[in-house]
């Protein structure tokens, strides 16, 4: 053994990886948030994306430095750890359902009036930017996609089969009981 990897890791190298680290915590939860509502917003889930990615870069360099100058590894070990919770967190759509889940009572209170309305409003965690009655339900748009509007609809006959001429396309996609995600194209 060297006389480094007698002594034990420096302090700074710890702080570092520790800092790091938190950074890695704080955007794998920003990256999470985004995901709350039924469609991502695309500009936070970018720059969430990309911070992620420079921490993850930063905490490389550390941990090979760490791994190969002190030979530790545990302390390390925490950000990729983190980072495969996050990425099975994301996959299994559950900030998406947990959102729902918590929001789910104020949603269907607001379904059952369904007062249309285009003021931006807090429904549960949701952002809703617009409220109106369609296709025998309620459809909120909410804060998301890139071009497209996006949003949960309340539809308790299921979603229309054929769709009239005279609107933007909507396509809705099943999400729990008669809710629905739906997209409005551009």
């Amino acid at each position: 053994m060297t006389e480094a990897q007698d002594r034990g890791p420096g302090r700074w190298w710890t702080a570092l990886v520790v800092a790091t680290t938190l950074a890695v915590i704080a955007a794998c939860g920003a990256l999470l948030w985004t995901l709350v509502p039924p469609t991502a917003d695309f500009a936070y889930l970018v720059l969430a994306m990309w911070a992620l990615l420079g921490f993850a870069a930063i905490w490389l360099v550390l941990a090979v430095f760490g791994c190969f100058r002190y030979r530790r590894f545990r302390l390390s070990a925490v950000a990729p750890l983190v980072i495969l919770v996050t990425v099975i967190l994301a996959v299994a759509d559950v900030p998406s359902r947990v959102g729902f889940a918590v929001s789910r009572p104020a949603l269907e209170a607001a379904a059952d009036r369904c007062d249309e309305s285009l003021d931006e409003t807090k429904i549960g965690v949701y952002e809703v930017w617009r409220i109106e009655s369609a296709d025998g339900g309620c459809r909120f748009f909410m804060k998301g996609g890139l071009v497209d509007s996006v949003g949960l609809a309340y539809l308790p006959d299921g979603p229309p089969t054929e769709r009239s001429g005279d609107e933007r396309e909507i396509t809705y996609r099943g999400f729990e009981d008669e809710w629905y995600r739906f997209v409005q194209q551009f």
